[in-house]
């Protein structure tokens, strides 16, 4: 299995909670990496969707689990949305964007504030 860069954004739209991802949402990049993971994109979410939802996940990672409406990027150049059951494939790319969507985010919410955890650059294997 080759290591294969690795992106995980978590939706953090308001109220958005194990809902499906929309165009609209306002993404987190919460892990960046390397992971050891099958050339099959389909057979490598579902390691990663494991990887990221176990008691002991990736060095580095201390944020919640993968969860429906978040977004994985495999390799900077194909994004899949978490659904309840599998992964779609997105037509936008997200990538390197820390947070997408924040400045919508603060014009709604002018006397808020969002913490974004670092984004923490490791290696881990899939198995």
């Amino acid at each position: 299995m080759p290591d294969r860069n690795v992106e995980l954004y978590l939706n953090e739209t308001e109220g958005s909670m194990f809902w499906a991802y929309t165009p609209e949402a306002m993404m987190r990049c919460a892990y960046r990496g390397v992971i050891n993971l099958p050339d099959d994109n389909q057979l490598a979410l579902s390691v990663l969707f494991g990887l990221f939802n176990r008691d002991q996940r990736p060095d580095g990672y201390r944020d919640r689990s993968l969860s429906v409406g978040d977004v994985v990027t495999i390799d900077t150049d194909t994004s899949w949305a978490v659904d309840a059951v599998g992964f779609t494939e997105l037509d936008r790319v997200y990538t390197g964007d820390p947070l997408v969507g924040f400045e919508e985010w603060q014009v709604a919410h002018p006397y808020g504030h969002r913490l974004a955890s670092p984004i923490p650059f490791g290696t881990a294997s899939a198995g």
